[in-house]
């Protein structure tokens, strides 16, 4: 089931005045008031739309919010769209591959990068930095497994209880 918008839940054109939406809620809620019809559930529901779309269109911020809304896909306009754009076309449409080839440019085809054609990556020498560097990340290897081992019990021998305090 499609759900209703507010100007249709009241029954008004969206066009419709501050005054005109205020009529058709009175006028609604009347007809659906839970106390003029106890014990029906689907007038009582309806009630309840009718008093949310009077809060939301009689409020003239919340009213334009609503009108910026983005729309569900309606058929009935989507076909009257589509009568209003093919009336106005100058040519009468036959047939579809017609239409593709008058409305849809060619496409080239993608280019696809020639790899061949690039240089090749030059690769750095090992040189005395990159020795370096190597010396000092096995120094500093060195060193977190002297921290490892004194924090959980290693080559010196004490280890650390249930709470974290050394034995």
């Amino acid at each position: 089931m499609k759900k209703q918008t507010h100007y249709e839940c009241l029954g008004v054109p969206e066009t419709a005045t501050a005054e005109d939406v205020k009529q058709a809620f009175r006028t609604q809620a009347k007809v659906h008031h839970p106390d003029h019809n106890p014990g029906d559930t689907t007038s009582a529901e309806r009630f309840c739309e009718v008093k949310e779309a009077y809060e939301v269109l009689s409020d003239p911020q919340r009213r334009a919010a609503y009108d910026r809304r983005p729309r569900e896909p309606n058929l009935e306009d989507m076909l009257r769209e589509w009568a209003r754009t093919h009336a106005a076309s100058p040519t009468p449409v036959t047939h579809a591959r017609e239409t593709a080839s008058r409305v849809v440019p060619p496409v080239s085809p993608p280019t696809v990068p020639n790899f061949a054609a690039s240089p090749p990556v030059q690769l750095r020498s090992a040189s005395t930095s990159n020795v370096g560097d190597a010396i000092a990340m096995g120094v500093a290897a060195m060193a977190f497994g002297a921290v490892l081992a004194a924090a959980f019990g290693g080559a010196s021998g004490q280890a650390r209880g249930p709470d974290g305090r050394f034995k």
